[in-house]
């Protein structure tokens, strides 16, 4: 029985509440960004959202036809849209002359409120106003707007883009605000009426594009009477054209109306008004027409409402392109409609979690695409079909994987768009309607509400638009209008939405006022400024737009409205001095300790205003600021007070509230001192995108939290084989919505002697560095490598803050075309160098759309803050460069030195997909390696934008360690030998091998630079001689088997003809990984029938890789056929040699569908030989166990099994040989203990999602009597649980007890024993399965299972819902308990445990669970020294070899 060390640990907990609404496959990771299932209490952020209303904003963002406030209300509605599970937001705007109100105050953005019925919206676009003349001839972004000229058919048209009413609602009142450009008194007369239409579109230059649209049958006429430039005049009650409008049936809430004022009668008088783009013209005043309107709220309809869905591609292999001529896929890059270099070809784009009810009538359905910068005049002409699939799948690189799609599952239904404009720069492309499409993938009777949908594109010419890669924020859209059976009730959210789309944009920027506003919101204070909408003795025009705090933000005091000022008309001259009188205090929006609270700041500008650094100054008791004057007076010194000072009389604990500022057009160095102080992030952004993607990366930021998945590394002491050394190395990583996750590797020891517990984990100066009380890292804990304490952090300290400078760093990869070259390819030489001077290196390897972002990108691999990632005004400093090591265990490697000195080295594998050395004296890194399979996902990583977390290099190495005289020295004068060898996991694919001997015997670890990484070999699954390898999840184990001796060998003849000689060779075994299949796709869907790929079992040669034996299922070509290998197998394999010949013999390993085999290798392997047989050298397998087919059939993929009993093995069992006569018939046998339970669905989404139980997972004890070696003389019938013994209520614990002799006599005939992870009371199965790999000690079976948080749990501020792991003490021959008093369980903290670790050292054995508690750390079992232990623990018991075998004394 060996002692594994690599499987996941520690988990933390976090509950997110952002993302882009869309669903993920199944993943471990998953325990991270779900709310807690029906929790009580679920905790979330606050965030406040300050807008910048100042004049400036304006102004027209460059190259676009927008003002910067309607970029940013775009960036908004954009973020309010996808913001998922009910997060907490409130609105803040700024004030005439200083300050800001609460607009809305901070709430749950699902909660619904009552409805006013009370509409404002403006215009938003240049497009969005135009005027036709007699001739036909219509202008746009125009500075007027003449709704009547003196000759000719006139007309003028204004669009509003969001009006928020419900369809069927009764309008009470309608009118158009406007605001006139000239003077005149002379006669006029119009006509106003709308178009009929659902969702009016944007103007544009095209003839007649006013006249030429249907317009209502209602008409209001009107004779504006005298004009005068400057003044705000209102068009009759609109009321009966806005009604024939909502009324239609595929109106929706949201929707755009336009309206058109029609000439008249031949009347000579003028009127123009104000248009959109007179900034230019008219100052910093807010010159767009307004639309107000309200209905009675009582009338929304209660059935048959319309409602809307708004998509957008946010993966990569979500958009796709397929060369037509040889199937050829792309999933990076730009996307190219329809042409690419003249070569036609398909495009696939694919949306997530579409919330449509199957048979949902759709009204409207229509895809987006933003414009590149590349001009394409060619005609193109296109057509849209939609993938007749009821879950359709994500694109991949395999040949053909759109086009057959088209063959075989298209729509019926496709549209045709004919003539696709070739429009300017970020301008959209929208398709034609696609409901008839979209209607009949949701007429399948198979669809559920949040599949996803996938449209597929054929057709001719070219047009470059964005896709997910170039531009995450401009990817493809969907939106989709529908009308469901349900009524509709206001929320939080789309009064929000609301809000920002009737901003007006005046005055000045008192940005400082703004921020002390929010700290008196947050603080629960007076309300100074939210009191009045202007600050001063009067308000000008400005002050009819913006308001005073809202009443719900605040207790006490009175709201003073003067006449004519009423909800239904806010932006009234009459509201002006609208005030709130008497002492009103605001009502904190903080409620828990352990909420965290911010303030995301959007501005234009640096600060014109200041009235409140007094005040500053007293809330901070500061006698000065710097500076202490001027408009940015005490804004750091706020921001700061606000960051590190407790902001609540009420909370316990510390209250902070973090600031993070976005720069709209403007790089502002104000701005990045406010959000260095308030400790949150500052962006620059110049476009809606932009500005959409700092949100993103800002909200990310807010809900990231430390953690750590992997089991600990332990530091084998080669000067003395038999223990392990004192130190110990954790990994740790900052779970985030986006793609990159930061990560660190640090180093601890473990308490050996003195006054601390032994095995207890201890810091740099000597003292506990777990917190006992909570299981988590101190916060004054420093870990070695680290100048000051760095406790639960990420990025502070480790082997992450001894990165050298990115200029002096050594960053390798390697860019032969070999994957088996003929000697090590050293990559310390240039052309192996991640480095702007390495041309081989091309930007289309990086998916870099210029020379210039191509060595940006290599920069920032090398570890530059290109992207100002610590937010320090710099983009020439350095970055944090650890990346991420999820499931990839730090393996350390001693080259020599001296028993009290040695010279140790780490190598792990982290997620950007690099392999990299670190010292571990020091913590300095050595190098790194990267992969260039992972070049292509730099660009994403470095965006900070959110998305599925990237994987690279996440498996574990190997180490292959050969020192011929083994004095513990690696010297290659000796051919000592130093080679590692790592998959990735669920990063690809690929196996790496790297030769990591030294130049010369090293006797420092200051020797840096000393160990050139040289390549060895690559193998790529899908390819060659390894087709059925999936993602290399299985680690390579390294060891030895017996092969047939080639011919002419004489060193292994034993001189007897009779016999077959054979002689001992070191290979890696490993299982053939995982089918990503098996995660059930968006639906989470259990799967059905067998694997593509991973179903089976490979021997490769640690020297060249080639591969020397394989096993796998029918019509595979293996050297070993197994009919029912069929099923991916990511665990690791279990390795026995059976006789103790040094030879491994037997293989025992499970697949994700709950079969276990035995393999019995033969002694004859021949790996030259021609035939399948020969090279199998009499070899054998069988299934040994079936545990996932109840009541079914392996022929049919057990169709007839429920879900419940679909359990699969992920984990590799433990095996001890065995003497008992007790619990056994049978005494001597081999037990296989292991559990069941899928690693990628620890919340049990794929029974959730249809509302069943969760699988019915279980711990098993199997035995294997078939002991000798080689295979059974007939193949056995596989066990399954009728041969079993059900252990669970946990009878033979106890010999007192009434069953206990016919429990006794049942698990003396049967096959072994399980037990049921069930809870004893309902709801009894809950979702407990074992995520790690059993281990068997003394007699003992050691297993952590992991159970997720159930509904009705309160999560407060206790810690967060991300589920319990429990140790399992249980007796190995009957399955009774064998912890204190025999108890069978303890919890062994929250999150993912990994197994227990077993650390040998002089003074006995200890075991740790990695993974109790919320942040990290390892937790001791109980436990005790030598002849101290007593019956409540694991013995820890002096002398015991590393490997070892069980049996009872009898």
């Amino acid at each position: 029985m060996t002692i594994a060390r690599n499987l996941t640990s520690i988990g933390t907990a976090l509950l997110i509440f952002v993302g882009s609404g869309g669903i993920a496959n199944a993943r471990d990771t998953d325990i991270y960004f779900l709310d807690a299932s029906g929790a009580s209490t679920v905790v979330k952020p606050n965030i406040l959202l300050s807008i910048d209303t100042s004049g400036s904003m304006n102004i027209n963002v460059a190259g676009t036809t927008q003002s910067r406030v309607d970029v940013m209300k775009d960036a908004v509605l954009t973020v309010l849209d996808s913001l998922a599970n009910n997060p907490r937001v409130g609105l803040m705007r700024f004030t005439n002359g200083g300050g800001g109100p609460i607009v809305h105050p901070v709430k749950n953005l699902d909660d619904t409120i009552a409805n006013t019925g009370n509409v404002q919206v403006v215009v938003q676009n240049g497009a969005d106003d135009a005027s036709q003349a007699s001739g036909g001839t219509v202008t746009v972004n125009s500075q007027t707007i003449a709704l009547h000229y003196n000759v000719g058919a006139q007309q003028a048209g204004i669009r509003f883009r969001r009006l928020y009413v419900p369809q069927g609602a009764t309008i009470t009142s309608a009118r158009i605000q406007l605001k006139a450009s000239n003077s005149d008194s002379s006669t006029v007369n119009l006509n106003i009426t709308a178009d009929k239409v659902a969702d009016a579109p944007a103007y544009s230059t095209i003839n007649n594009n006013i006249s030429g649209r249907t317009q209502t049958t209602a008409g209001v006429a009107w004779t504006p009477g005298s004009w005068t430039s400057g003044s705000f005049y209102d068009t009759p009650d609109l009321t009966t054209v806005l009604q024939e409008v909502v009324n239609q049936t595929d109106w929706c809430y949201g929707n755009a109306t336009a309206l058109t004022f029609t000439r008249t009668g031949t009347d000579t008088g003028v009127r123009w008004i104000r248009a959109y783009d007179t900034y230019n013209n008219d100052g910093y005043n807010a010159p767009v027409a307004a639309l107000i309107v309200t209905y009675n709220p009582s009338t929304v309809p209660t059935s048959n409402t319309c409602h809307q869905i708004v998509a957008q591609v946010n993966a990569q292999s979500d958009d796709a392109e397929e060369r037509v001529s040889n199937g050829n896929m792309t999933l990076a890059g730009t996307l190219q409609l329809i042409s690419s270099s003249s070569q036609d070809q398909y495009v696939g784009i694919r949306f997530k979690n579409i919330t449509l009810p199957q048979g949902a009538t759709i009204k409207s359905a229509r895809l987006e695409f933003e414009k590149t910068s590349t001009t394409n005049a060619a005609v193109t002409n296109l057509t849209i079909k939609g993938h007749l699939v009821t879950s359709s799948p994500t694109f991949t690189t395999t040949s053909g994987n759109i086009s057959s799609r088209l063959t075989t599952q298209a729509t019926t239904a496709s549209v045709a768009w004919n003539g696709v404009p070739d429009l300017g720069t970020n301008y959209k492309l929208v398709s034609p309607d696609l409901k008839t499409v979209v209607q009949e993938i949701v007429n399948q009777g198979g669809w559920t509400s949040g599949s996803p949908m996938s449209f597929l594109i054929s057709g001719s010419g070219t047009k470059n638009v964005e896709s997910y890669d170039t531009e995450p924020a401009a990817a493809p859209k969907l939106y989709i209008s529908y009308i469901s059976t349900g009524g509709w009730q206001k929320t939080v959210r789309d009064q929000l939405r609301e809000l920002v789309v009737a901003m007006r944009a005046d005055a000045n920027t008192p940005i400082v006022d703004n921020l002390y506003e929010a700290a008196l919101y947050y603080r629960g204070g007076t309300v100074d400024y939210g009191t009045r909408r202007y600050y001063g003795t009067s308000g000008g025009e400005g002050s009819r737009w913006t308001r005073v705090s809202h009443p719900n933000s605040y207790t006490g005091g009175t709201l003073s409205t003067p006449v004519g000022c009423t909800a239904a008309d806010p932006d009234s001259a009459s509201c002006i001095d609208e005030q709130i009188t008497g002492t009103a205090t605001y009502v904190s929006p903080m409620q828990y300790t352990c909420q965290s609270n911010h303030i995301v700041l959007l501005t234009d500008g640096e600060p014109t205003a200041n009235t409140s650094a007094a005040k500053v100054r007293t809330l901070t008791s500061l006698t000065s600021c710097s500076p202490n004057s001027g408009n940015e007076a005490c804004g750091r010194e706020l921001a700061n007070f606000l960051a590190t000072s407790d902001q609540s009389a009420t909370l316990g604990g510390n209250q902070y509230v973090n600031l993070h500022t976005i720069g709209l057009t403007l790089a502002s160095a104000f701005l990045t001192d406010l959000a260095a102080q308030g400790k949150g992030l500052y962006r620059n952004a110049n476009t809606a995108e932009e500005v959409v993607n700092a949100f993103s990366e800002i909200l990310n930021s807010v809900v990231s939290v430390p953690s750590s998945f992997t089991s600990p590394s332990l530091s084998p002491n080669s000067f003395n084989q038999l223990y392990n050394r004192d130190d110990i190395f954790l990994t740790m990583y900052t779970p985030k919505l986006s793609y990159a996750w930061t990560g660190n590797t640090k180093k601890y020891t473990l308490c050996a002697t003195g006054s601390c517990t032994y095995g207890e984990l201890l810091d740099a100066n000597g003292v506990p560095a777990i917190d006992s009380a909570t299981g988590v890292f101190k916060t004054t804990a420093k870990s070695y490598w680290s100048s000051t304490a760095d406790g639960l952090t990420t990025e502070a300290g480790g082997a992450g803050s001894n990165i050298p400078s990115y200029a002096s760093r050594r960053v390798y990869t390697y860019t032969g075309a070999s994957d088996v070259p003929a000697a090590a390819v050293d990559l310390t030489v240039a052309a192996h160098a991640v480095a702007d001077s390495n041309t081989i290196i091309t930007s289309t390897m990086l998916n870099a759309v210029s020379a210039a972002e191509r060595t940006s990108l290599i920069n920032w691999m090398r570890g530059q803050d290109t992207e100002d990632e610590n937010n320090d005004g710099s983009t020439t400093d350095n970055r944090w460069g650890h990346a991420d090591a999820l499931h990839s265990q730090p393996i350390s490697i001693t080259y020599g030195g001296t028993s009290t000195s040695p010279v140790i080295k780490l190598v792990v594998g982290t997620n950007e997909g690099g392999l990299r050395m670190i010292d571990a004296a020091t913590g300095q890194e050595d190098w790194i390696v990267y992969f260039p399979e992972f070049f292509g996902m730099q660009k994403d990583l470095r965006s900070g934008v959110n998305g599925i977390h990237k994987v690279g290099v996440d498996g574990s190495p190997t180490v292959q360690i050969i020192d011929n005289n083994s004095d513990g020295i690696i010297d290659p004068s000796l051919g000592d030998k130093v080679r590692v060898f790592i998959g990735m996991r669920r990063g690809g694919r690929d196996i790496y091998a790297f030769d990591l001997t030294p130049d010369s015997v090293l006797t420092t670890s200051s020797a840096v630079g000393s160990i050139k990484p040289k390549f060895l070999w690559r193998i790529k699954g899908g390819t060659g001689n390894f087709t059925m390898l999936g993602q290399t999840w299985s680690k390579p184990l390294l060891t030895k088997v017996w092969i047939k001796c080639p011919s002419g060998d004489t060193s292994c003849d034993d001189g007897v003809g009779s016999t077959q000689d054979s002689k001992l060779k070191d290979v890696l075994l490993f299982a053939g990984g995982y089918d990503p299949n098996f995660d059930g796709n968006d639906s989470y869907t259990i799967p059905s029938g067998a694997d593509s790929y991973g179903n089976a079992i490979y021997m490769v040669d640690p020297v060249n890789g080639s591969r020397l034996w394989w096993a796998s299922g029918t019509s595979s070509g293996a050297d070993l056929v197994l009919s029912d290998m069929k099923y991916s197998i990511p665990s690791d394999l279990t390795l026995l040699d059976s006789n103790g010949d040094d030879g491994v013999d037997r293989i025992y390993v499970g697949d994700t569908r709950g079969q276990m085999f035995r393999i019995d290798l033969g002694n004859q392997i021949d790996p030259g030989a021609a035939s399948a047989a020969s090279r199998n050298g009499g070899s054998a397998g069988f299934v040994f166990a079936d545990i996932g087919c109840t009541s079914g059939v392996r022929s049919n993929n057990c169709l007839a099994t429920s879900n419940q009993n679909r359990r699969g093995f992920f984990y590799p069992p433990d095996v001890a040989q065995i003497r008992d006569a007790v619990y056994s018939s049978t005494s001597v046998y081999d037990y296989l203990t292991i559990g069941t339970g899928d690693r990628e669905d620890p919340l049990d989404k794929k029974t959730s999602s249809l509302a069943q139980e969760a699988v019915h997972n279980r711990i098993y004890s199997f035995r294997d009597t078939n002991v000798k070696v080689g295979p059974p003389t007939s193949t056995p019938s596989a066990l399954s649980e009728t041969d079993m013994y059900d252990a669970t209520s946990n009878v033979l614990a106890n010999t007192a007890d009434t069953n206990y002799a016919t429990a006794l006599s049942s698990i003396q005939a049967s096959k072994g024993w399980y037990i049921d992870l069930k809870q004893t009371s309902a709801p009894n199965w809950v979702g407990e399965k074992v995520l790690a790999k059993p281990v068997i000690f003394s007699g003992k079976l050691l297993v952590t299972t992991y159970t997720p948080t159930q509904t009705g749990s309160s999560v407060a501020c206790g810690a967060p819902a991300v589920g319990i792991s429990t140790l399992y003490t249980l007796d190995i021959l009957n399955g009774a308990g064998a912890g204190t008093a025999g108890a069978r369980t303890q919890t062994a903290g929250s999150g993912i445990a990994g197994e227990v670790v077993l650390v040998f050292r002089p003074g006995g054995v200890v075991g740790l669970i990695p993974g109790g508690g919320t942040t990290g750390g390892t937790t001791p079992l109980p436990g005790c020294v030598g002849n101290a232990c007593g019956s409540s623990a694991i013995p820890l018991v002096s002398g015991l070899p590393r490997y070892k075998t069980t049996w009872r004394q009898e």
